[in-house]
């Protein structure tokens, strides 16, 4: 029984280290968020262009990495940085 507990914890650490290091593209994030906003005819559209600012301008709180001409978010951190932009341009626009 406890060599199946101990596969159990090994196993869902090796879980939440993926989970933690999965990285998403900042650009694909805005493209994907902007042809869906386009396609549902939003009242607030989702610009990816802004989006991407939007992420550049916080990059320490969402722990946003460089990677070349594009940033990169952890999954962790996604949901968060797409709703807090979200919210900024149901409230200016």
């Amino acid at each position: 029984m406890k060599i199946i507990a101990y596969i159990c914890v090994i196993f869902s650490i090796d879980i939440f280290k993926h989970k933690r290091d999965m990285q998403h593209s900042v650009k694909n994030i805005g493209d994907n968020y902007e042809k869906l906003s386009i396609m549902r005819k939003d009242k607030h559209p989702f610009k990816a262009n802004d989006f991407f600012q939007f992420a550049n301008d916080n990059r320490k709180k969402y722990s946003i990495i460089e990677n070349g001409n594009d940033l990169l978010v952890s999954t962790w951190y996604s949901n968060s940085l797409i709703n807090d932009y979200q919210s900024t341009i149901q409230n200016f626009k």
